[in-house]
């Protein structure tokens, strides 16, 4: 399994366009307070042995620890994205994390395998 995560961006700079957050964003900081939500997508299906281990060995000691100032939210079973649709995402900012089975990188840098 292999998660990569993307860093910069908006990463909490307040907004000078005067445009207020969407619907589901502003729903997503309302829930939790003044963190940072970082989305997880992943491909294995709720209760796979892969997600409860991300679930239970990343996700909850990543926000216990992150103090409050972070706060990520697994996606399983393609709820968010779709496998082909994850990478790119991640790329372009279109969701922060994203977890795929490590074959997946053959196909996008074949010189890795």
């Amino acid at each position: 399994m292999a998660c990569l995560t993307a860093c910069g961006g908006q990463g909490g700079t307040p907004s000078t366009s005067g445009e207020e957050p969407g619907p589901s964003e502003a729903r997503s900081q309302a829930n939790k307070g003044d963190a940072q939500v970082l989305r997880l997508a992943c491909p294995w299906p709720v209760g796979d042995p892969v997600i409860v281990n991300i679930e239970d060995n990343f996700v909850k000691k990543f926000n216990e620890q992150a103090g409050g100032k972070y706060v990520i939210e697994l996606h399983a079973g393609g709820s968010l994205l779709g496998l082909p649709d994850e990478f790119e995402a991640v790329k372009s900012g279109g969701v922060e994390m994203a977890g795929w089975p490590v074959a997946v990188f053959g196909s996008v840098v074949p010189v890795l395998f």
